[in-house]
């Protein structure tokens, strides 16, 4: 990674008091959020509202035992949490483009 790099994996199996923690921190965090959930689970019913909204949470992972999630957790949860972070670092710090009356004259 080029940039510094935070993320926030978070377990969505069972929630209890998550969906209001995720809720809460999702939209103002604006980092990469990795949900991890156990196979045959699925995740509660706001976070489909949560992942649409926010580029910044990928795609749940889900998982039949914790060997197999430790097995891949570079892969699957470590290295595209750094990309999006450094891809996310790129458009926080982008110029601001303007446009201009005089582009749109005939």
């Amino acid at each position: 990674s080029l940039f510094p790099s935070f993320i926030l994996i978070r377990h969505i199996t069972n929630p209890t008091s998550s969906p209001l923690e995720i809720q809460a921190t999702i939209p103002d965090l604006m980092i990469p959020f990795v949900p991890i959930i156990q196979e045959k689970e699925k995740p509660f019913s706001m976070f489909v509202d949560l992942y649409n909204k926010y580029p910044w949470v990928l795609k749940p992972l889900k998982y039949s035992n914790t060997d197999n999630l430790i097995a891949v957790m570079k892969k699957a949860i470590i290295d595209p949490a750094i990309k999006l972070s450094d891809d996310l670092f790129i458009m926080r710090n982008r110029p601001l483009e303007t446009r201009h009356t005089d582009d749109y004259k005939s």
